[in-house]
């Protein structure tokens, strides 16, 4: 309700009028599109079931929302819509389940992400993450860890890749105590258990550290800005463009902080020449030198057994792009061969 006015309680045209007159709620606000007015459809289905019932609507909002959703499309795309594409009727209809794929590690914007279970068994810690959203109408911090990288085809061969997470319960003073400095959140609690899914595109990385302070079961998250060395494109050897210039390519990408380079000049008057002058020279000839080939050859079984996981990887890498309204996401998801 806009105002206890008569006509004015219900959300009709006129009542999303008076809220682009008053600058609030711009996701209500009509949208012109090559000459057409819209109305956002996000909203439909509340109204459907504000005509059939005012109570419990944003419960019955969440219950029903995904059939009536996919029956809404359905019909507008067997009516020709131009309102509904392709993707939207495929994401309306769900995802094909038997093409559904798990993953445990997935790089999402240069920064590597591994599921909890994969972390378990690491000395690196690359599971933790943190959304932005809302709690009882008020901006907060969600904090969790991958639990799985999903990744869901639709129709079309149109692809999502979700992460699935527990959330942290960072909703209570008793779980979660934040200072000027560090946030420290209970391992042990958990909430929002019926909403596991978030897109990469939504996430930062977090480390949880172990808070000194407080319990052995307490945590800080700790947020860090990444250095983004994943993925560095190659240098070609006959690359004139790329090596043109006062700095390398390679010294611009691997450069993260300007410093600069003293010379530290050392004088030392009693120091003197360490050859001697009172014997003639002696020659060592070429074939005098001993090569120990099998310890050559030791060290590099050594150096190929602890490669071995990092080649596997390499074959087994997959790459695609995931597109949103605001920003283009590029993703690796990594196989598992461990």
């Amino acid at each position: 309700m806009l105002l206890n006015i008569p006509s004015k309680t219900k959300d009709t045209d006129k009542a999303r009028e008076d809220l682009c007159d008053m600058g609030i709620r711009p996701e209500l606000h009509f949208q012109v599109d090559c000459g057409r007015t819209i109305k956002p459809s996000a909203f439909k289905h509340k109204e459907v079931l504000q005509r059939i019932h005012f109570e419990n609507v944003e419960s019955r909002h969440q219950d029903q929302f995904p059939i009536w959703f996919k029956d809404h499309i359905n019909q507008l795309h067997w009516e020709k819509s131009l309102d509904v594409s392709e993707e939207l009727w495929g994401l309306a209809n769900g995802p094909i389940p038997f093409m559904t794929k798990h993953y445990s590690r997935c790089i999402v914007n240069e920064a590597r992400f591994h599921t909890r279970d994969r972390d378990d068994c690491r000395i690196t810690q690359n599971s933790g993450l943190v959304v932005e959203g809302y709690h009882k109408g008020k901006p907060i911090n969600f904090y969790r860890f991958v639990k799985g990288v999903v990744e869901l085809t639709f129709f079309h061969a149109y692809k999502v890749v979700l992460f699935q997470c527990e959330w942290y319960n960072a909703g209570s003073t008793n779980t979660m105590k934040s200072d000027r400095h560090f946030v420290s959140i209970d391992i042990r609690s958990r909430w929002y258990q019926n909403d596991l899914f978030v897109l990469p595109n939504q996430v930062q990385q977090v480390f949880y550290i172990g808070d000194t302070k407080l319990d052995n079961h307490w945590r800080i998250a700790q947020q860090v800005q990444h250095r983004h060395l994943w993925n560095l494109p190659d240098l070609e050897e006959n690359d004139e463009e790329m090596m043109s210039g006062a700095t390398s390519f390679a010294d611009e990408v691997l450069q993260q902080n300007e410093t600069s380079t003293i010379i530290i000049a050392v004088e030392d008057d009693e120091l003197g020449l360490l050859n001697r002058q009172s014997v003639e020279p002696e020659i060592v000839q070429d074939n005098s030198l001993h090569t120990n080939h099998s310890y050559t050859r030791d060290m590099e079984d050594n150096y190929n057994e602890v490669n071995e996981e990092d080649d596997i990887d390499e074959e087994d890498d997959m790459f695609f792009e995931s597109s949103s309204s605001d920003e283009n996401v590029n993703m690796e998801i990594e196989s598992d061969c461990d």
